[in-house]
């Protein structure tokens, strides 16, 4: 399935992007394998549109950024980050 390889990213970094961008570009391909099954085969180059600009998008401006003391999104292996005692 279109974006569900991000998913072993997102666990491996420990980076909640890859978790927003794998379920947003499933979302997009179950829609767009909908609407070519049910409609038209005419959406198809649509649907690679929208789940281009899903990428850009997650690689710019749609990053949810982190929370400074939350170290579940830093992106480092797990276990290398910064400790908190306390």
């Amino acid at each position: 399935m279109v974006g569900a390889h991000f998913l072993p990213l997102a666990r491996v970094f420990t980076a909640r992007v890859f978790v927003h961008l794998a379920v947003t570009l499933v979302v997009v391909g179950v829609a767009g394998a909908l609407l070519v099954l049910f409609l038209d085969a005419t959406w198809r180059p649509w649907i690679g549109v929208v789940a281009g600009l899903a990428v850009l998008w997650f690689s710019g401006p749609g990053v949810p950024r982190p929370h400074p003391d939350d170290e579940q999104d830093q992106l480092t292996p797990a276990g290398t980050g910064p400790r908190r005692d306390g």
